[in-house]
């Protein structure tokens, strides 16, 4: 992996995404649980939907979600 990329890697990291349920926030969430995310937390007004998100993902990393 390139240096730049190195330094920019969420690899092991806990990643909060405000907006997370639906839309590019959920899109993003998804991507950071692909790039090996330690953990993931969902803030979002639609709790029950980024609930439902949280439960669908089959990536290693933990969610959480709140509003």
């Amino acid at each position: 992996m390139p240096p730049m990329m190195q330094k920019m890697s969420i690899m092991d990291k806990v990643v909060v995404i405000t907006g997370g349920a639906r839309g590019l926030g959920k899109h993003m969430t998804r991507a950071c649980a692909e790039a090996g995310a330690k953990a993931l937390v969902i803030f979002d007004v639609n709790q029950e939907l980024g609930m439902a998100n949280c439960l669908a993902d089959t990536s290693p990393a933990p969610w959480a979600t709140s509003r």
